[in-house]
This record gives structure tokens, sequence and C-alpha cells, in this order.
């Protein structure tokens, strides 16, 4: 019988057991993100070592996005099916499996054989996490909770970061998957000591579950939700993803600089997150998310145009906030859209097909950049721009998922 958490918890969880299922989410969702950016941060140097081009490269940061959408489907359906805790503690087994295969390659196709296994690993915890996270918790934090949960992102990034300044040079790209891979350890032992409780609302459940049968009369709830994920995943990513690019082509800031502005954005991320999760429960999900995105819209011509370091510095840090200010809500509210009984394969395939349809956005903008004379600033800023008014529309005709007695205040 399935072990996860239902609706009503009976008070069989206590805030101990609340703190522990938190931090074991909360762990492997900054674990996902670590190795991601680990792997952006040492792509020239595993070209070296393969004896390839950057541009082959490209493909490990490419195979984990396109196959984490199977991997939101298959490990959302074992969790709904089979319980939270058994399938959290499997994947991450599964993901230090990866590290160790990505550690021991002797060849570029063995490499990304298991980037691409690392990308269903990636595409199921988010839904599984948050789920699992949200079930198991007062209403009354779940704003709060959905914020730090999101954060791990940022937390990951900045943690990489750090990582590589401080071993790359000696250890390489395979001691950092080393490194990876004894946290995530750490973080399989968090979840097998997860506790084990069944709600009666589960108890005479017979069979297994079918997503198609839940999503009956709904197909007009999940098409909105990919709507609204894929704009909010175009404009967060243009934030993100080519930008250091700009600042090292475009506004001429050394290695340094650029390392130390992505280290402030990322901190202000982790801050935007927390923000923007318990700003939701005071004032409701909808209202938090329209209200952070029209506020990057006072701050996009600042970002867009500024010129020199503290300029570029204080417009960073206000444009990531803002950007995790909207994510940091949306554990939350995807978890209270989605139907109970499909709730983490609902959450989690919203959210990887989000980012799977705006995959291709990077490409298109430095192809932009590189061929028809745009500059990156306008770019960027063309793309959170047209991207932003479109996924404040659509949130804007949304329904609230926060009841007035579940809010509280901060």
């Amino acid at each position: 019988m399935p072990d996860s958490p239902g609706e009503k918890r009976n008070g069989m969880i206590s805030g101990r057991q609340q703190v522990h299922i938190v931090a074991a989410c909360f762990g492997g969702w900054t674990m996902d993100a670590f190795d991601f950016f680990i792997t952006a941060f040492a792509l020239s140097g595993i070209a070296h070592d393969f004896s390839t081009d950057l541009t082959t490269m490209t493909w490990a940061m490419s195979l984990p996005l396109a196959t984490r959408i199977f991997g939101a489907l298959s490990v959302g359906w074992l969790a709904d099916n089979f319980g939270r805790k058994r399938v959290l503690a499997g994947n991450m087994i599964a993901f230090v499996l990866c590290e160790a295969g990505v550690c021991l390659a002797p060849s570029l196709s063995v490499f990304l054989l298991f980037r691409a296994l690392f990308g269903l690993v990636m595409g199921g915890e988010w839904g599984v996490c948050t789920s699992y996270a949200m079930e198991s918790i007062p209403p009354g934090k779940r704003g709060l909770v959905s914020g730090l949960l999101q954060s791990g992102y940022p937390a990951g990034y900045l943690l990489a970061a750090v990582l590589y300044g401080l071993i790359y040079e000696t250890a390489g790209w395979r001691g950092m998957y080393l490194v990876s891979m004894g946290v995530a350890l750490c973080v399989v032992i968090l979840r097998i000591t997860l506790p084990v409780y069944q709600t009666a609302s589960r108890k005479d459940r017979t069979g297994t579950i079918s997503f198609r049968q839940n999503m009956t009369g709904q197909w007009t709830l999940l098409g909105f939700a990919v709507l609204f994920m894929s704009a909010g995943a175009t404009f967060s990513h243009a934030t993100q993803d080519l930008y250091p690019t700009m600042l090292r082509t475009e506004r001429g800031l050394t290695v340094h600089a650029v390392a130390l502005v992505a280290v402030a954005y990322n901190i202000a991320a982790v801050a935007g997150c927390l923000c923007g999760g318990a700003l939701s429960q005071r004032y409701g999900r909808r209202r938090a998310i329209v209200f952070a995105a029209c506020a990057i819209f006072a701050v996009l011509p600042f970002w867009a145009m500024a010129a020199d370091l503290p300029a570029t510095m204080l417009s960073a840090v206000a444009m990531q906030f803002l950007v995790m200010c909207v994510y940091g809500v949306m554990p939350a509210y995807l978890n209270e859209l989605a139907p109970a009984a499909i709730r983490s394969t609902f959450s989690g395939f919203v959210y990887q097909i989000g980012f799977l349809l705006t995959s291709a956005n990077a490409t298109v903008q430095a192809w932009l950049a590189t061929h028809e004379g745009w500059s990156y600033s306008t770019v960027l800023a063309v793309t959170v721009g047209i991207s932003l008014a479109i996924f404040i529309s659509l949130m804007a005709r949304g329904g609230e998922t926060v009841r007035t007695a579940e809010r509280s205040t901060i």
C-alpha cells in the first residue's frame, strides 16, 4: 500500500517529521540543480578531455532537458501509485548511480548516456518532492515551504559555482561529480529514514491510478497550466541562460566580475523564493505571482541597459529576486491546482513540459545575436517582455488556490 500522505493527516505527522520531510525534499531539488550547473561550469574541460568541440558537448546540457519530461511522468506515476517515500529514496539512489557512471565514463558516448539518464532522475524530483512536502505540512505553512523548496534551485547553482572555484583546477570535472555523489548519498540516508504513514483516504484504494481518467473533464486546467508554465519558463530562462554571455561579450566584464554578479543574484534568488512563498500565504497565490511578475516590467529596462558594474549588479539582483518570487509560489500553486490522486504526476508533468516547450529559446536567442545583428541585451529584453506579458495575462485569468481560512500573517 502507498505510504504517502493524503489531504487529512489527523495529527499523524509531528513538527519534527515535517522538518525531516521538507529537508529531504529540499536536498533532492538542490542536488539536481547542483549537478546540472556543475556540467555547465565544466563544459569546456569535459570537451577537452573527450577531444570534442563545445557545440557537440552542449548535448550534455540538452539531453537532460529533453528526457526529464519522461522522468516526470514515470516517477510521478510510481509515486502516486506506490508512495512518495520509497520512490523518492529510489530516485536519489538512481541519482548516485548516474553520478558514478559520469565519473567513470571512458568515452563521450557513455558520458552522454548517463547525462540522458540523469534527466529522468531530475524530471522525477520536482513533482514528487513538492507533492510530498505540500501534503505533509499544515495548509497555513504551504506558502513558506513552497518558497523554501523552490530556493533549492538557486542554492544548487550557488553551490556549484563555489565548488567550481574551490576544486576544479585540482580535481577536475570528475572530482566535482564525485563530490556531488557523496552529498547525494547523504540525501539518500535522509530519505530512507523518512516517516512512513498512511491515511484513511488511501487505505481502501485498489488498482493503479490512471492519469487520463483523473484528468477527465479537467483538460482545460491542464492546458492552462502548461501554457502559463511555458511562458514562465521562457521569461525566467531568458534572464539566466545567456545573461553571463551578455556580460562578457557586450559589457566587457571580467570572469571574476561575472562570477561576483552570479553569486550576488543567486543569493537574491534564494531570498526571492522565500519571500514569494511567504507573501502568497498571506495575500493569495495568484495575487503574489501577478504582483511579482508586474514588478519585473519595472526592472526590465534598467536590467537590459545597465552599463557599469554597480548598475549591472543592482539590476541583476533585483531581477532574480523578482523572478524567483514568482517561482517560489509554484510548488504550492501547482500542487493545489492538481487533482489529488495524481498530484505528483500532474505537477511534475506541467512543470517539466513547460521547460521542454521552451528549451530551444537559448539557441534562437544566440542565433539572432550572432547572425542577425541583434544585441544580446535586446534579444533577452524582447524575449522577457513578450513572454512576461503572456504569463501575466494567463495568470490574471487563473483561479486562486489558497482559501481565506488557510492564510496566515507574516
